[in-house]
């Protein structure tokens, strides 16, 4: 599974340090010792979720330019957004 870190931690089992907002992909037993330990620390991600482990629609491509998830290309992020939510209902 993939999960996204809420807040930085030590991984004692993988020796080393998560950053907040890092994903990584863990077993689902793993997923559960350390939600035991500490529910805040990651999130389970959806499939939508990137390599920073967010919701990349609308995607920034640059230049005030944002891809939506049907492809379409748009100018401003306000409108990209509100295009974006209109696809997903």
């Amino acid at each position: 599974m993939k999960v996204k870190v809420l807040e930085t931690f030590c991984d004692k089992v993988e020796k080393k340090v998560r950053i907040k907002g890092e994903t990584f992909e863990l077993s689902e037993e793993r997923y559960e010792n350390i939600i035991k330990t500490n529910k805040s620390l990651i999130v389970e991600c959806s499939e939508e979720c990137d390599e920073a482990g967010e919701n990349p629609l609308p995607k920034h491509v640059g230049g005030g330019w944002y891809e939506l998830s049907n492809g379409e290309k748009v100018k401003g992020k306000e409108e990209a957004e509100a295009l974006e939510a209109e696809l997903r209902s």
